[in-house]
C-alpha cells in the first residue's frame, strides 16, 4: 500500500506538466506522460490513484484516450479530470464528462481549485475502492456459506435417507411379525425423518435466498402459478379448490426461479390454510395501489390475528400449532428474504377465519401501468 497517493499527469506540453508538479508535489508522488499512448502504458504498468489528462494532444486526444482506459479492467476504476485551455465551452465541459471523467479543468490552472479536486477525486476513489472491497468479501462469504450449506445438507441427509430405507425395509418385510405398536412407531420414525429432511431444504434455500445473484428478466407470473397449482392438485387430488389465476401476469424485472420459490410458499400455504374450509377459494392476481404494480395470493382459509403479522417473517416462527397445521416456520422468512433482494417488499392483510391476503412487489414495486 503506497504511503502516498499517486498522480499520473498526461500533458504534451513540458511547461504545463512541471507546473502541474510543482502544485501537487508536497502532498503527492507523481509520474508523467507526453501522449496519450503514453498514459494508457504507464497507467496499466503503475496503477496511478488518479489521472490529470490534458484534453488536446497530438495523436489520440484526451476523450480517445479515456475510452481506451475504460476498457482496461483495472485501469478503468481510476478517477480521471480532464484539464483544457481550448475547451472552456460547456459542451465541451458536459462531453468530457459523460465520456467517464471525473471532473473538468481549465487553464490557466488555479493552484487550490486543482488541489481540491484532486483531494475529492482521490476521496471518492477511497470510498469506491472500499465499496469493492467489501462487494468481494460479500460474494466470498457468500459462497463459504453457500458451499457449507450445501456439504451440511448432504451430510445430514444422507443418515435421514438411511432411517427411511430401514424403516421401510422393516414394515414391508416384517409387517405380519410387528405388534401394531411397534408399527406405529416405525411410522412415526419416518415421518420424523422425512420431516427433518424437508427442514434441512427448507433452512438450505434460506440461505440461498438473499445470497444468489438474481437474473433479471420479464416473467409471465400467471404461467408459474399454473404449475404451481397443477402440482398441488397432483400431489393432493381430495382437496377441492377454486382457484382463480389472472391471464397474463407480468413482472417487468424479476428472477424467474426465485420468484417460483415466493409463488410456491404463498399459494402452499394458502392451499394448506384453506383445507378446513368448506368452499376454500384461492385467488392470485394483481392490482394498483399507489400507482405501483403489486401481486397477491388470497384465501378465506384459516386466517390468523393481523397483530401477530410482524412474526410471520421471522424463521421457526409460526402461528399455528403443528397439530392444525404441518410445517417449518421457514417458507414465510424465505419468501420475505427473495422480495426485499428483489427490491420489493411484501405486506399481509388477515383476520382469524376470514383467510390472508399476501401482497408483493418486485423491484422496488415499479410495475407501471
Amino acid at each position: 500500500m503506497r504511503e502516498r497517493a499517486l498522480i499520473l499527469i498526461v500533458d504534451d506540453n513540458e511547461d504545463n506538466m512541471d507546473l502541474v508538479e510543482q502544485i501537487l508535489e508536497d502532498d503527492y508522488d507523481t509520474i508523467t506522460a507526453e501522449s496519450g499512448e503514453q498514459c494508457l502504458d504507464i497507467a496499466a504498468a503503475k496503477l496511478p490513484d488518479l489521472i490529470l489528462l490534458d484534453v488536446q494532444m497530438p495523436g489520440i486526444d484526451g476523450y480517445e484516450t479515456l475510452d481506451r482506459l475504460l476498457q482496461i479492467d483495472l485501469v478503468k476504476q481510476i478517477p480521471v479530470i480532464f484539464i483544457s485551455a481550448r475547451y472552456r465551452d460547456q459542451d465541451r465541459v458536459i462531453r468530457g464528462l459523460e465520456s467517464g471523467a471525473l471532473d473538468y479543468l481549465t487553464k490557466p490552472i488555479d493552484d487550490e481549485l486543482l488541489q481540491t479536486k484532486v483531494r475529492v477525486g482521490l476521496r471518492i476513489k477511497r470510498a469506491e475502492d472500499e465499496v469493492r472491497e467489501k462487494h468481494q468479501a460479500l460474494l466470498l462469504s457468500n459462497q463459504t456459506l453457500e458451499s457449507f450449506s450445501y456439504s451440511a445438507s448432504h451430510d445430514l441427509r444422507a443418515p435421514l435417507r438411511h432411517i427411511c430405507n430401514y424403516c421401510e425395509a422393516l414394515q414391508e418385510d416384517y409387517a405380519a411379525e410387528l405388534p401394531d405398536d411397534a408399527q406405529f412407531m416405525l411410522s412415526r420414525i419416518s415421518s420424523a425423518a422425512t420431516h427433518m429432511g424437508d427442514l434441512i431444504q427448507d433452512l438450505l434455500d434460506f440461505s440461498r435466498a438473499s445470497s444468489t445473484e438474481l437474473q433479471f428478466h420479464r416473467v409471465d407470473l400467471s404461467a408459474i402459478v399454473q404449475k404451481v397449482v397443477d402440482s398441488l392438485r397432483e400431489a393432493d387430488p381430495h382437496h377441492t379448490v377454486s382457484i382463480e389465476i389472472e391471464a397474463n401476469m407480468q413482472a417487468q424485472a424479476a428472477d424467474k426461479a426465485m420468484l417460483a420459490v415466493v409463488l410456491n410458499n404463498l399459494i402452499g400455504n394458502a392451499w394448506k390454510y384453506s383445507y378446513k374450509v368448506a368452499h376454500p377459494t384461492i385467488t392470485i392476481a394483481s392490482e394498483m395501489q399507489d400507482k405501483h404494480r403489486c401481486f397477491y395470493v388470497k384465501d378465506n382459509g384459516a386466517g390468523f390475528d393481523i397483530k401477530l403479522a410482524d412474526k410471520l417473517f421471522k424463521p421457526f416462527s409460526r402461528l399455528h400449532n403443528e397439530d392444525e397445521f404441518e410445517g417449518n416456520g421457514i417458507g414465510l422468512a424465505t419468501v420475505e428474504r427473495i422480495i426485499s433482494h428483489h427490491g420489493g417488499r411484501i405486506w399481509v392483510n388477515a383476520a382469524v377465519d376470514q383467510g390472508a391476503c399476501f401482497y408483493f412487489t418486485t423491484h422496488g414495486g415499479i410495475e407501471h401501468e
